[in-house]
């Protein structure tokens, strides 16, 4: 058997991808995901160089809002808590990225939780032009719920 037949084309690919976009979502709102930070970029996140970052699975809560119809396929919001982070109407994630990185609906015991707490030891993890801003939301937080 060769290699090849292990390849799809990449217009195969491309169809399969198309395919996916179109289909309904299929998550219903207030679901709770956890998305690996890789999602952000292999790039950002070898940057941040957190401990045992190439081994580790560092995963961060997201919260399903509403679902939209968009240039033929559909979009979810989502609401990343802990990293002050909000994607709504068309900035919302379509099927292809919920297929790849939001369907982890329960915790695992490897996974590091990035969670408000983690993100005051590495504030790097929010967007630099509000982090000051984002870091206060985030101690009025964990102030508020002590």
């Amino acid at each position: 058997m060769s290699y090849r037949s292990y390849y799809k084309s990449s217009k195969s690919t491309n169809k399969l991808i198309s395919a996916v976009k179109r289909q309904p979502i299929g998550i219903e709102e207030g679901q709770v995901a956890f998305w690996d930070l890789r999602s952000w970029g292999h790039q950002w996140y070898a940057e941040l160089n957190l401990p045992n970052h190439f081994i580790s699975r560092y995963m961060v809560k997201g919260v399903y809002g509403k679902v939209h119809s968009y240039r033929g396929g559909q979009r979810i919001d989502i609401n990343f808590p802990a990293l002050c982070e909000q994607y709504i109407g068309v900035a919302g994630m379509d099927n292809l990225a919920v297929h790849l990185w939001g369907r982890n609906f329960e915790v695992k015991d490897d996974w590091i939780l990035v969670d408000d707490h983690f993100v005051l030891q590495y504030p790097s993890l929010l967007n630099e032009f509000y982090r000051s801003q984002y870091l206060r939301t985030i101690k009025e937080r964990i102030e508020s719920s002590k």
